[in-house]
């Protein structure tokens, strides 16, 4: 009887299985075709660098979704999980100060457009051509000097 009882143990855990691997997999794929269709929606409408960052945090926040689906699936108790990652949200806050203050700049320098990739722009003595804005950075090939690729946060 015993031999039973851990045969249908066994089987219970193999679909809890194929069942949590089979919504990661349905879910990521519906994650990166939502991506795919904002992306090719905003082009037309929006800033490269708008569109950049919308699909970034929309398939962040996609991937986020779906493993707190597929923990709650396997019986995970998601209210201590969030509890404990909002503490940590915390402390890392406060050791980011600097980082969440340089993210912010990023988003005030795409939403306001001063310029924009492929301007040429002066940094002190040096004259260059925008590669790329992002959050973080704005990534420079200098023209006036011979060290090329620059990135100033």
């Amino acid at each position: 009887m015993d031999e039973i009882l851990d045969v249908g143990t066994q089987l219970d855990l193999l679909v809890s299985i194929a069942r949590a691997v089979a919504i990661l997999v349905v879910g990521f794929i519906a994650a990166r075709i939502t991506v795919y269709l904002i992306g090719r929606t905003m082009t037309k409408r929006f800033s490269e660098q708008a569109v950049m960052i919308t699909r970034k945090v929309v398939l962040y926040s996609g991937f986020l979704i779906v493993i707190m689906v597929v923990l709650a699936d396997l019986g995970l108790n998601l209210s201590a999980l969030l509890g404990a990652l909002g503490i940590a949200g915390i402390a890392i806050g406060f050791a980011a100060q600097t980082s969440v203050s340089n993210v912010i700049s990023g988003m005030f320098l795409i939403s306001e457009k001063p310029f924009e990739t492929g301007d040429i722009v002066r940094v002190g003595d040096n004259t260059g051509v925008v590669l790329s804005i992002d959050l973080l950075s704005i990534k420079i090939r200098s023209t006036t000097s011979t060290s090329g690729s620059r990135t100033r946060p």
